[in-house]
């Protein structure tokens, strides 16, 4: 009971990451909040109740009680520090919500109670009706029947919004993380053995790619891109190549309806403008001030929720940066970061390990993008980061349990399905 309980759970937090953008706040009652706390307790009884840890087990449960350990460490150090109550909490509660799902997840995966295909079909489909009614409502503000600002009021949720041409507004929240990735997925199915509805697949491509470009971050535009690009390379058939031209006319269509005018000067605001010039202003500023803290305190740094007192970004969550890869290093520094985010490089190191494939290569780039998005933006620890975390790895697990294909075998995975040589 207790193991469907916590599958359920999970599938449950999963659903609420995809589809809840953040409100701004981190109230405890919640959807998000309420998925955690029931995964967290029926995981904990199912995890108890069985009264054994297998071998391979081992690692993942002395890594999280690792974690644990460190968490509590740094938090004496905050308190001591004379960091803010409220600071050193929402932190814990980030890294508590980043990674409790990876290790349940992952115990779940490895004791095969939880399937690959399950954990990512609900989060595909729950991005596909978020991303799919995101370009609807964007596509009602451009025929001026509902109001953007009024929608952002009325439901209180953050969103990165920017005019960008006309009655055209940038929109990304929290759920869009999944968009650019969950596309590689999509595009190299057959390399996860992951059946999808043929229409599904082809409603999807064009759907995520236009949710990507209103997103309007040039991170998952780039990622977004390389996403398609890698899938097609490994792919390389007939069915992924129409995809593909479905894709370009489908944005060729939205060009039309804009205007090569607006979609131009919508380019040069994102790439060139003032704005964009002023926004990496903003995150130099951030840079110098968190160095500064990091070479204060280099080895343990500021304790859990630090900050530089010299730069806030936000006045309701102190310690939030937009380089979070150096604000987390002036956090914890130099010896905190490796213990504290050691799921993270846990993941980073089973790519190298193994027969290394062309599959496993290309969805390693992907997560190196993924890592790379961090030291631009707040994307390190959330519960969106922590879904991330484990597709990555359960992706890679996945490949690992299927089939892989050596970079020194001198034929193309497309070919050596059809001469059946695998």
């Amino acid at each position: 009971m207790f193991k469907s309980l916590s599958i359920f759970s999970l599938l449950l937090l999963i659903l609420t990451a995809a589809l809840f953008p953040s409100e701004g706040t981190r109230a405890l009652f919640n959807p998000k909040a309420i998925a955690l706390v029931l995964f967290v307790l029926s995981f904990t009884a199912y995890f108890l109740t069985e009264r054994k840890v297998e071998e391979k087990e081992l690692l993942t449960v002395g890594g999280f009680f690792l974690l644990l350990s460190g968490i509590s460490f740094w938090i004496l150090l905050a308190l001591s520090g004379g960091i803010e109550a409220v600071a050193i909490i929402d932190e814990t509660k980030l890294f508590l919500i980043t990674f409790l799902p990876f290790f349940g997840a992952t115990i779940l995966y490895n004791r095969g109670a939880l399937k690959f295909s399950t954990f990512i079909k609900t989060l595909l489909y729950a991005n596909s009706l978020y991303t799919f009614a995101k370009v609807g409502f964007l596509l009602l503000v451009f025929l001026k029947i509902v109001s953007f600002s009024t929608f952002i009021e009325v439901t209180g949720i953050r969103v990165m919004s920017l005019d960008v041409a006309g009655s055209f507004n940038r929109f990304l929240t929290s759920c869009d993380l999944f968009t650019p990735f969950l596309l590689f997925f999509v595009a190299a199915r057959k390399s996860f053995n992951l059946r999808l509805n043929r229409l599904f697949v082809y409603f999807y491509i064009p759907v995520s790619l236009l949710s990507i470009a209103i997103a309007f971050s040039r991170v998952f535009l780039f990622i977004g891109f390389a996403s398609l690009v890698l899938a097609l390379l490994l792919q390389f058939q007939k069915k992924a190549i129409f995809a593909l031209y479905v894709s370009i006319f489908f944005c060729l269509g939205v060009t039309a309806l804009l205007g090569p005018e607006k979609v131009a000067s919508m380019l040069e605001l994102r790439l060139f403008s003032r704005e964009n010039t002023a926004s990496d202003k903003v995150r130099a500023g951030q840079i110098e001030a968190l160095v500064e803290e990091t070479a204060n305190h280099p080895l343990l740094g500021l304790g859990m929720g630090g900050y530089s007192r010299e730069v806030i970004r936000d006045n309701d969550v102190l310690h939030l940066y937009e380089v979070q890869w150096l604000a987390l290093l002036a956090q914890f520094g130099f010896l905190g970061v490796p213990l504290l985010l050691s799921p993270v490089f846990a993941i980073f190191f089973s790519f190298l390990k193994g027969i290394f494939s062309v599959e496993r290569l290309f969805l390693f780039i992907l997560f190196l993008g993924w890592l790379a998005a961090g030291t631009t933006n707040p994307f390190v620890l959330s519960l969106a980061s922590g879904v991330m975390y484990t597709l990555f790895f359960l992706g890679l697990k996945e490949l690992e349990a299927c089939h892989s294909y050596p970079i020194d075998q001198n034929i193309h995975p497309s070919f050596a399905r059809v001469s059946g040589s695998l």
